[in-house]
Order: C-alpha cells, then structure tokens, then sequence
C-alpha cells in the first residue's frame, strides 16, 4: 500500500490508488512520520482505503478512532464520491475510511503505532506547550435557534474543543442570549479581548442581559450584524435605518470587497470573502477606523484542507481581525435521525451535524481546527522572538526570523485563496503550489515547534550564546 498524506477528493476527482489521509498536500512511502501538536489539544490523522484500523500509544497519549461517511452525492452539476463527516464506529461499521484523533496529555515526543489493514506506521508527535490564542479570532456563524438547548451546550463545547475564539451570536431572548455568552465565556471561546458580532442592539437589547451576566467582565464587545450583504445603496438605506432606530453602539456585517470603499463612517467591522482580502483593502479600512475581517459562504464540509491553509498559514500573515465560518449548523435540519439518517442535500454547508450522540465533525470543520492550531503555534513563535528583539543581533534567533518572513512571502505567492481552478483537486499539488516543499504544512508546524523549543532554551541573558 501506499501512503499520502492528502485529504479528501473533489468533484470529478478519481480515487487510483489508497491513500493514507492527514491535513497537509506531501506525499510520503509508509513508513515514519512527524507531527506537531499542543499538549492536552488533540490533532487528526486520516486513513483512506484500509480494511481496518488500529493505534497503540505510548503512555502519555491517546486516541481515538473514527469511521468517515463517504457518500455519493450530486452538487454543482455534478456527481462526486466525498468524505463528509466522522461517526463512532459503534454508529458506522461499513467502512474503508477511517480518522485518529491523537491527543497528547504533555509536552514532549510521543509515538503512536498506527495500524491500518496489513500496513504499519509510526507517528512521532512533537507536542508543546505555552501556547496562547493569538490574535485572530476565528469561529463560525452559528444560531442556537436552529437547535434544541442541550444540542446548543453541546454544540459549543464542541466547538471550543475544536479551536473556536468567536462566533456570530444570533437573535435569541435577552435571556437565553446572557446564558449562551456566559457559555461560551465559560468554555472559552470568548475571553474579553475581542470583540463579537451579534444579531442584536447590542447597547440597547443586550444590557439587562450583562447585568445578569455571570462573567460580564469577559463578554466581548458587541457589534449589531446588519443588513446581510449588502450593496452599496444597501449600506446607505442601513445606516439610515440605524439613525432612525437610534441605534446605539458599533455594527458588523458581511459584504463585497468593493463594497467596503463606500462604507467608511457608515459600518464599523466589515467582513469579505477571504478571496477578496487584499492589503489595499486592509489598509483603507484601517486609515478610515473600520475593522476589518473574513468570512466564507462557499466551502463545504469536505474542503479540509483549504480550511486548514485559510485558518492557518494564511491567517498568520494577513491577520484579519476577525474570521468566521458559515456555518457550523446551516438548518434545522442539519441533524441525524436517531436511525442515522440525514437529507445530504440539507447537509451542505454544515459543518457539524446534531445526533443523539452528541455533534458529529466534518472534515472541514478538522481541517479549521488544525488550521488553528499551525496559526496559534506560528503566532506564538513570532511573539516570543518579538520579546526577544533586543537581543536578536544574530545567530539562532535571527534565523528563526529570516524562516518566519519566508513563510509570510511564500504564502503570498502562492495564495491558495482565489487562484484554485474551479475544476481542480486542491490535494493535486503540482504545478501551482509546490514551491520548495511549502505545502507540506506538518513540517511547518514541527520545524515551529522545534524553534519554540530552541528559543526557550536559550539563557535568559541572550539568545546567541
């Protein structure tokens, strides 16, 4: 057998040979191979094509197995075979496809043997600790309208075990609204130091909410989310809407990037597709006080690795202020039956689904998680070099720099975001995004690991001795 370290498969994209699935584009035969995680944090491996699958863990790490449901589906025109969505195998047992959640309990090395059918692998696992939230929160569009309370509890932690810093709050009772804040706060997701958009008021509507609040002091600044995409005479008939409404506080709402030139004094946070992120952008927003963000309608549940390469690399050079995905649940539908059944076409565009086990991952929302992880470690290594400016001069620390500007400059050249073809497999690396091995972005996220780990060895008293 074979083993690569791709993810998933795309329309019209055809299935050769096995494969062995993780979140990066490197190819490699099966044998050895490094990964980097947080200890305490779990991180995924995919298995695609095996008649069975089995790990053993040295003592200071677990695991966990997961069968993915793969289906056939029609979408866009088209009809294509995708990995969707991660069961307990207890709930899928027919399957050749198969995930591992890794989950180092400490900072260290840790090697986990994986056997999958008559193929064994070992996977070291370089797990550090120490490791804060950066800057960019990230998270999803989520209304908790669409679900029952104990789906919408659980829905959150779920998405606090799977990286999340934010979420677009929606309209709910002034009550039910300071229950799911304090939440959130509780699990996480918000700690006071970003702000949020919510479908509300948020000076009038929210207040008697935060006086009941349990942890007020964390909630995150409110920004009212306005008219949804709006063109530009929608911006102008908003902002009137708000005068009249003496609407109070700052607003948020998704828009085209040509919209934003004519929304200045008019929206305080606006959010564009990544594709049409660009630094102009970036720079009028900031000259003109708005904040500026992301958000992403298109992907769906099976994009992993495109989410991996946005929520990560990509968000550790443009550092949106703010990113949000739609969305973690997109209907009231998007659940599974208690016979494990569910409308796929309804599935689209979610990327949990509710069962009466518990939230049920996508791909894509895996793929999200790891792209938070490589964006937290990279964020980390660029602050702890920046406490360390004064002593840079030379030797290790510079070096550690020089590596960091390479990858922001990489990153910009080959820009996953707007430059895929429409009819290509974002796992087909050749050609447009194999540029010096940068795509493998487990070996990013090792070698970051490793400097962490150099730079914190260091004397107090300097960095090149």
């Amino acid at each position: 057998m074979r083993w690569f370290l791709v993810l998933l498969v795309v329309a019209g994209s055809a299935l050769a040979e096995p494969m062995m699935v993780s979140t990066t584009g490197a190819a490699v035969a099966p044998a050895d191979t490094r990964i980097g995680a947080i200890a305490g944090e779990h991180t995924t491996l995919f298995i695609h094509d095996a008649d069975s699958c089995q790990v053993t863990t040295e003592a200071g790490m677990s695991a966990r197995i997961w069968h993915i449901w793969y289906s056939n589906e029609e979408f866009a025109g088209s009809t294509a075979r995708r990995p969707s969505y991660l069961l307990p195998p207890e709930r899928w047992a027919q399957t050749r496809y198969f995930a591992v959640d890794l989950t180092p309990k400490r900072p260290g090395t840790h090697r986990a043997v994986l056997q999958a059918g008559s193929d064994q692998i070992t996977i070291t696992v370089e797990a550090i600790d120490r490791i804060g939230r950066g800057d960019v929160p990230m998270g999803w569009f989520f209304d908790p309208d669409r679900l029952a309370r104990r789906e919408t509890e659980a829905a959150l932690a779920h998405m606090a075990e799977h990286g999340a810093t934010t979420f677009v709050i929606y309209a709910m009772d002034k009550d039910e609204f300071g229950r799911i804040v304090d939440w959130a706060v509780e699990l996480g997701i918000f700690d006071g130091s970003q702000p949020a958009p919510c479908i509300f008021n948020p000076e009038i509507q929210t207040v008697e909410a935060r006086t009941k609040a349990r942890f007020p002091d964390q909630w995150p600044r409110l920004y009212g989310y306005g008219w949804d995409e709006p063109g530009p005479e929608g911006v102008n008939r908003w902002h009137e809407w708000k005068l009249d409404a003496k609407w109070l506080g700052p607003s948020v709402t998704a828009m085209s990037p040509s919209v934003v030139y004519g929304a200045a004094g008019k929206i305080d946070w606006c959010l564009v597709k990544g594709r049409g992120w660009s630094r102009t952008l970036a720079d009028f927003a900031g000259r003109h006080g708005m904040r500026l963000g992301t958000y992403d309608p298109y992907w769906q549940p099976w994009d992993a690795n495109l989410l991996r390469y946005h929520y990560g690399i990509w968000a550790f050079k443009h550092r949106p202020q703010g990113m949000y995905q739609w969305a973690y649940a997109h209907t009231a539908s998007s659940r599974v039956t208690d016979d494990w059944q569910f409308d796929q076409v309804r599935a689209l565009h979610a990327f949990a689904l509710s069962t009466r086990d518990g939230p049920m991952s996508s791909l894509g929302l895996k793929g999200f998680h790891e792209g938070t992880i490589d964006y937290r470690i990279l964020a980390q290594l660029e602050s702890d070099l920046m406490q360390h400016h004064q002593r840079i001069g030379g030797g290790v620390a510079s070096g550690m720099a020089r590596w960091l500007q390479c990858l922001r400059d990489h990153c910009g050249r080959l820009s996953w975001i707007g430059r895929i073809p429409d009819d290509a497999d974002p796992f087909d690396t050749g050609g447009y995004a194999r540029e010096v091995n940068w795509t493998d972005r487990d070996a990013i996220r090792v070698r970051a690991i490793e400097c962490l780990r150099t730079l914190r060895a260091q004397p107090s008293d300097g960095l090149t001795k």
